[in-house]
């Protein structure tokens, strides 16, 4: 058994959720779609390290495909990384989606998304023009100010870990103070019990930018020592983190050079060097036993299994009539049973249902220009006529934010820099598509953030005649609708399939404690 800091590992946990539940694959005999049925889960987190929570249960078909289930989504897109501390709970179905456009959030061309305890907050980039970060409140359907709200705030266990170019603070405690001499701090991303932070430098300072690691745990006393980050040193001035993950026991950061870096019992190892070529991750998603990187300029997926990256080809394919050049999977998600993947330079939304299909695609997020192969971008020609970077009003699907039963979809020119008048070629309608948040709806996925708990809790999903609900010790925090009987699996599939504790889509359960009865 290998143990860090008295946080055991994936595999022995995964040895310990054998021995807790000794029947992994049992009979779901008793489960009927015209019935309620209650799964009843105990689970004790144990210390929170940042690690990925994992699944909970699933039901699977005979062949394999996930019916129903629970987990916690490991996913990191472009700036943020989802709130671990919400269980998603789904019930595949073939009921149709439903689109909404919200209000906008302001008149930047460009907006990006992240949830954090059941709330939903947007930002732009930082050449937008509005630096507040949003708060969006469904009562008056507005975007309203989010004071006090840092993007850069990790929640660990009951509380956040906060970074700011000098300190990094945990609940009241400075635990890092750092060396006005020694650059700025930023970018932090917190998992296996190691914080990880991008130290960079300004432009005329000839150092380059470097990773740092220290082992930390929420509960230790003593501060961390600025000489005590365990450093990678970038090779090239400006390179800095777009993606983050963990597989496993193994952190990984890629950057805007094309380095792909991973962390690995203490030692940083590079797994890709920068080579000059373009070779960008812009998202990670843990998906059962891999890790899912989005790739540019390919516009696929890398699949990293512990051992080496891996280009899963046609993972998307390319929506019919558009370039295959400059492609990129900027966002991915779990929602329903399904992943989805969102591509530039079209804004294309594909869904793929693992281990049962082939990749359709759900709509293009743009309605306009129309599509061509003419060009890789859209407007690209217009856009290169006033002088201007030629794919600026390439269309971005920046963020896919699984929030209570809907997943959020919002969209971005290549920048958040907003519309000028010589960019007269787009008319309103066309430049109001940029920076646009989605609803997108069907039923049978809830959404429902946990409160954190020391020791054990309690958990009921009830798939109920007509809603899902979730229950935490006695206390309701997620519902949703199910489908019609007719869209979702029928009462003879359920009743052969098996309810697997511990493991499926949102990967293996990284737990103290786990027990799932039915």
């Amino acid at each position: 058994m290998m143990t860090f800091n008295g946080f055991r590992t994936t595999r022995a946990l995964i040895t310990s959720l054998l021995i807790l539940t000794p029947t992994m694959a049992v009979l779901a005999s008793d489960v009927d779609s015209a019935t309620e049925s209650t799964y009843t889960i105990t689970l004790e987190r144990g210390e929170d390290l940042g690690q990925n929570f994992g699944t909970l249960f699933e039901v699977r078909s005979p062949e394999g495909q996930a019916l129903l289930g629970a987990g916690f989504l490991g996913a990191y897109n472009t700036f943020d990384r989802a709130d671990r501390h919400v269980l998603h709970v789904f019930e595949r179905n073939e009921a149709p989606l439903t689109f909404e456009a919200l209000p906008r959030v302001n008149d930047d061309a460009g907006v990006y998304l992240f949830d954090r305890g059941g709330r939903l907050y947007a930002r732009t980039a930082t050449d937008g023009v509005d630096k507040n970060v949003r708060v969006f409140t469904e009562a008056t359907k507005s975007w309203d100010p989010a004071a006090g709200i840092n993007p850069e705030a990790t929640p660990v266990a009951d509380a956040f870990v906060t970074v700011s170019d000098r300190e990094v603070r945990y609940k009241d405690q400075v635990i890092l103070a750092w060396p006005e001499n020694q650059g700025t701090l930023g970018r932090p991303y917190y998992g296996q019990g190691q914080l990880v932070l991008w130290n960079h430098f300004d432009r005329e300072d000839s150092r380059t930018e470097r990773f740092l690691a220290w082992k930390w745990r929420p509960g230790q006393s003593d501060p961390l020592s600025p000489a005590g980050g365990n450093a990678l040193q970038l090779g090239k001035k400006g390179e800095f983190p777009y993606a983050m993950g963990q597989l496993r026991d193994d952190l990984l950061v890629t950057t805007n050079l094309g380095g792909v870096y991973r962390l690995r019992e203490d030692r940083w190892q590079t797994l890709r060097s920068p080579d000059g070529k373009s070779h960008q991750v812009y998202c990670a998603l843990n998906v059962g036993d891999s890790l899912w990187l989005g790739h540019y300029p390919s516009g696929e997926v890398l699949e990293y299994d512990g051992n080496s990256l891996r280009p899963k080809a046609g993972f998307p394919p390319v929506m019919p009539g558009v370039s295959r050049d400059a492609r990129e999977a900027q966002t991915l998600t779990l929602f329903g049973g399904d992943v989805y993947a969102g591509v530039w330079p079209w804004a294309e939304l594909w869904r793929f249902p693992p281990n049962s299909g082939d990749w359709s695609l759900v709509r293009r997020m743009f309605s306009q220009p129309a599509v061509t192969t003419a060009t890789t971008h859209p407007y690209e020609k217009e856009t290169a006529a006033r002088g201007a970077v030629l794919n600026q009003w390439g269309q971005r699907l920046t963020s896919l934010v699984s929030l209570g039963n809907d997943l959020l979809v919002s969209t971005s020119a290549k920048s958040s820099k907003p519309w000028s008048p010589e960019f007269d070629f787009l008319d309103e309608a066309a430049r109001k598509e940029y920076g646009r948040v989605y609803r997108m709806s069907r039923p049978g996925h809830v959404a429902a953030p946990l409160q954190w708990t020391e020791g054990s809790t309690r958990l009921q999903v009830v798939f109920g005649l007509k809603t899902i609900r979730v229950l935490q010790d006695g206390r309701l925090v997620g519902e949703t609708s199910r489908a019609t009987p007719s869209d979702r699996p029928p009462a003879a599939t359920l009743q052969k399939g098996r309810l697997i504790p511990g493991r499926g889509l949102y990967g293996p359960a990284q737990v103290k404690y786990l027990q799932v009865d039915k």
